[in-house]
């Protein structure tokens, strides 16, 4: 196993710590990706600024990782926490977790070439500096591009509401919010820039010098020559030194218009990239191949190597211990977090292929003994050897001065810990080849062996011994004496047991009941709790110490790291700390919460030993696992800072063609997509860029089922049946707690056709139909009936009555004159009934225009031919549509009434008045025939019968008087026209 070392210049100290398995496969696998992007930066260490331990840790990103292009020119910070990097291929938006990437690909009407050169930020807005796609104006919050200016300047800067502009072709432009108050023109080069500071403007100009001149004034612009001027430089403004001025060689400060020294950076040359972070410290890079970051008064470096083609661009500091560096091959970061564990390297004391198996773990004078597989270890100021035989350590004690510890198939040994001689303790109840699996101390001076199912009670100081026997098929793992009651409690196959030893009666068995719960391999007592906490293979266990009785079990996964736990220590401060296959968990019995730590924390072992741990008088804790020894800095905990709350940063939406699109969720808002047409992905931060691999998100859907995120902590929802779910969302911190949880409505639409109550809707729609249907069939039958019944009504009362009476008129044996007279007349009756009727329902629309007409021909056709004068008048409001069986009905009663007069009254003048008024139609009709009134109304003849009858069944009135204007009748009849 190889080991890492990084070296921090002007410090004057170098240490190499182990590699995290896991960490370090991923960080060779990156690598091979990028080009050896990271060789040269093999160094997660651990290093001593004022006495602190850091680890620190590099993770590269690039195009493999979802970053839009590998050459990255400039890294800044929005102010909700979003990180912008500005590439070459376009410009990507990390959350910690993932990249979401513009470029022409997604937005062709602003991108083209998409090479940005630069971002600045202006309160929430970013400007995007390109090299040919102009100057874009960006909104973080909703990602919309705006292209104030289609040329990109060569140099931009805000300070207030004033915005200074520096153009390719020599334009300078200010604008005061938003308007423009001052345009200038110089001759520039494509590297010259500007900067904006008090109320003046500073423009750096290629071998020429830096130009001031006041923003409000008119004056002459006075000119700052460069001091050893190689060529023009960036300016930037420093909190702490005003105006700072680097051009990829030398750093000065502006000072009395002079360039002088950075005082920080006195005979630095070749820095290609400098800037300060938001507490003034100093970053920069020199030669394009090494870091430099300005911590607590010391310059820490870190160099590339001479052989990788790797150029180092920019660096921002994110927070106090996170940074991210951009170069031509991606970008990467540097993160620093305490250092809780301490890798205890034995894996170089190892020869040739031999392997370490790591038990016990004891501490005494200030020394360190770590009992492997197959030698002991010492720690002092180093780990070394003292034992040379080969054994298989189980466990050990040290009593006066002396390492007692039991073997596997090797018996009892002894080491004097001062001379380092080593003693077989054979007897006839402790054989050479025996094994055990635990030791321990008990009433202060004798020494208690537990294998199998026996129990030795051994006296170290006259070597005698006595053996006693559980059940056959009982193995007992681990015993611990209560220093009060001189009760042993046995961790067996068979639970936990508890006895007495005499040498009497032999084993006094203190619990009748032989409860069987869990194979427990470890005990812990807290005698002044009186609490029995229990290591098994499913969990632990807590009971009274007293009844023996369960009060709690941790089992579940976020109760333990893993339910096979190795070893139980208690703590100073009333934790309890447990080693398991998978972590390790620590129980605050205090606050009553729990904490899981793992590789997050900077673990290095992921399985922990059965047994091997130990608490230091110091209070830190050393755990022996798979990969290492391990100490724990157990104060550091309290260094690590995790986040509380997190975020919706982006919802990308994936139509069925495979198109997508992002967009950004207000915090309340719900989320609806058509889970027909569309898949969701919902991607979550929480802003932790130092520590946010370690955060665990679970989502669930109405709560009916819980799922892990994504790699990315990103939710994918798809082929959702369509309605309304409650889409609840857990985070859990690096230290395994639940520290938020949040519910967003979620509406899975889908078009109408496909829902059940399209398919109800299309069912009652059909029978409506089809019961509708099946009723105008009725209807229509109904109506033909009818319409049928009218046609032979009408014709049978008008024209068949006519023609009977003719018919009768017919057969007499004698046909007089009159009868001819009579014969003509009627059919000429019948036929003008037959007319009327077959024009009244061949029309479709009927007027009163229409009726008047044709009566008026109708009035002046016949009463020429019966010699008759006729006068008409007509007053008609408006023209009324009016249906054609009243249409019919008027036009034969005018008839009736005219051949009556005709016919009855020999009168040979009449007039006609027409009145419509107010949708109400008056007809007068009046005659100078000799008719008396009286036997008008006592004729109940077929005329006057019809006469009524139509004029009853349009719901108007009829009635007969003697004229005022001429000596005969007047019949007058209302009809309302609806």
């Amino acid at each position: 196993m190889k080991y890492l070392k990084f070296n921090w210049t002007n410090i004057h100290f170098t240490k190499t710590k182990f590699v995290d398995e896991k960490l370090k496969y991923l960080f060779f696998i990156k690598a091979l990706h990028m080009r050896i992007f990271l060789f040269f930066f093999i160094f997660l260490i651990t290093h001593n600024l004022k006495g602190q331990y850091y680890q620190t840790e590099l993770l590269p990103y690039s195009i493999k990782n979802g970053l839009v292009n590998n050459e990255v020119n400039h890294i800044i910070k929005d102010n909700e926490g979003y990180i912008w990097i500005a590439t070459d291929g376009g410009i990507s938006r990390f959350d910690g977790n993932n990249f979401i990437n513009f470029n022409s690909s997604t937005n062709p009407s602003i991108f083209k070439k998409n090479k940005i050169k630069n971002i600045l930020k202006n309160g929430d807005l970013l400007y995007l500096i390109t090299e040919s796609d102009g100057l874009i104006e960006l909104q973080p919050s909703n990602f919309t591009f705006r292209k104030p200016y289609s040329l990109s300047p060569l140099s931009m800067s805000f300070y207030g509401d004033t915005t200074a502009l520096l153009f390719p072709n020599g334009k300078l432009i200010v604008k005061i919010k938003n308007k423009k108050i001052k345009e200038l023109k110089f001759n520039v080069s494509p590297q010259d820039n500007l900067i904006i500071c008090k109320g003046s403007i500073f423009v750096s100009l290629q071998k020429k010098g830096i130009i001031k001149f006041e923003i409000k004034s008119e004056n002459n612009y006075p000119k700052i020559q460069l001091v050893n001027l190689y060529n023009n430089g960036k300016l930037i403004f420093s909190k702490k030194y005003g105006i700072i001025h680097y051009n990829g060689n030398e750093v000065k400060i502006l000072k009395n218009n002079k360039l002088v020294d950075h005082p920080k950076l006195k005979g630095k040359f070749q820095i290609s990239f400098f800037s300060e972070d938001d507490t003034n410290n100093i970053l920069f890079i020199e030669k394009s191949r090494m870091l430099n970051i300005f911590h607590q008064n010391k310059f820490v470096s870190l160099t590339t190597g001479k052989n990788e083609n790797l150029q180092l661009k920019n660096i921002i500091k994110i927070s106090p211990n996170y940074y991210l560096v951009g170069t031509n091959q991606g970008m990467f970061n540097i993160s620093r977090f305490p250092a809780l564990f301490e890798n205890l390297n034995d894996n170089l004391l190892l020869e040739e292929n031999n392997m370490i198996v790591r038990r016990s773990i004891l501490q005494s004078s200030n020394k360190i003994y770590f009992l492997t597989y197959p030698y002991i270890i010492e720690q002092s100021d180093k780990l070394k050897y003292i034992t040379k035989k080969i054994l298989p350590v189980a466990d050990g004690i040290i009593l006066k001065n002396k390492l007692f510890f039991i073997t596997d198939g090797n018996g009892l040994f002894s080491l004097n810990l001062d001379t380092k001689k080593l003693l077989n303790h054979i007897s006839h109840e402790i054989g050479a080849t025996e094994s055990f699996e635990e030791i321990s101390i008990i009433d202060n001076s004798k020494i208690l062996l537990v294998g199998g199912n026996k129990i030795v009670l051994f006296n170290p100081s006259d070597e005698t011994a006595k053996s006693y026997f559980m059940k056959t098929g009982t193995v007992i793992h681990n015993a611990v004496q209560n220093n009060t009651t001189h009760i042993i409690y046995l961790a067996t196959n068979y639970g936990v047991k508890r006895i007495r030893l005499s040498e009497e009666s032999g084993i006094e068995y203190l619990d009748k009941k032989n409860n069987f719960e869990f194979e427990v391999r470890d005990i812990l007592l807290r005698e002044n709790k009186d609490q029995m906490w229990l290591a098994t293979d499913n969990g632990i266990i807590v009971k009274n110490l007293n009844n023996t009785k369960t009060f709690k079990v941790y089992s579940n996964n976020n109760e333990i790291s893993n339910k096979k736990v190795t070893k139980l220590i208690e703590d100073k401060h009333d934790q309890i700390w447990a080693s398991t296959y998978s972590g390790i968990t620590i129980y605050n019995t205090k606050k009553g919460t729990t904490i899981f730590l793992s590789n997050f924390q900077g673990a290095i072992n992921n399985e922990y030993n059965y047994r091997s741990g130990v608490l230091l008088e110091n209070g830190d804790i050393i755990f022996g696992g798979l990969n290492s020894y391990e100490l724990i800095h157990t104060q550091k905990i309290n260094q690590f800072s995790y986040k509380s709350d997190f975020f919706i940063s982006a919802i990308e939406w994936i139509d069925n063609n495979n198109s997508r699109y992002f967009s950004r969720p207000n915090s309340s808002q719900d989320i609806s997509f058509n889970t027909r047409n569309q898949s969701i992905k919902i991607q979550l931060t929480n802003f932790d860029y130092q520590y946010g691999k370690g955060y665990i998100y679970k989502y669930s859907l109405d709560s009916k089922n819980w799922f892990k995120t994504d790699e990315n902590n990103c939710i994918l929802i798809t082929n959702l049946t369509y309605g309304d779910y409650d889409l609840k969302i857990k985070m859990y911190n690096p230290f395994g707690q639940l520290v938020k949880v949040k519910e967003i409505k979620l509406h899975a639409n889908t078009p109408f056709y496909y829902k059940t109550k399209f398919y109800i809707t299309m069912i009652i729609v059909i029978t409506f139909l089809f019961f509708l249907f099946i009723f105008f069939m009725i209807l229509s039958y109904r109506i033909k009936n009818k319409t049928k019944s009218k046609i032979a009504m009408d014709l049978h009362d008008e024209s068949g009555t006519i023609l009977t009476r003719l018919l009768l008129i017919s057969r007499k044996e004698k046909i007089e004159k009159i009868d001819n007279e009579r014969i003509q007349n009627g059919l000429k009756e019948a036929l003008y009934s037959f007319r009327t009727y077959l024009d009244s329902i061949s029309r479709k629309k009927q007027n009163i225009q229409n009726l008047i007409d044709e009566l008026n021909e109708f009035i002046k056709t016949n009463s020429y031919e019966a010699n008759i004068t006729t006068d008409i008048k007509i007053s008609l409001e408006s023209n009324l549509q009016i249906s054609n069986e009243l249409y019919r009905d008027i036009k034969l009663m005018i008839y009736e009434i005219f051949t009556n007069s005709i016919k009855h009254s020999k009168a040979d003048k009449m007039s006609f008045e027409f009145i419509l008024n107010n949708k109400e139609l008056n007809i007068m009709i009046c005659d100078n025939g000799n008719f008396n009134i009286n036997e008008i109304k006592s004729m109940k003849g077929n005329g006057i019968r019809n006469l009524k009858k139509r004029i009853s069944k349009h719901n108007g009135s009829i009635s007969f008087h003697k004229s005022d204007i001429m000596s005969g009748l007047t019949v007058e009849f209302k009809l309302r026209i609806k």
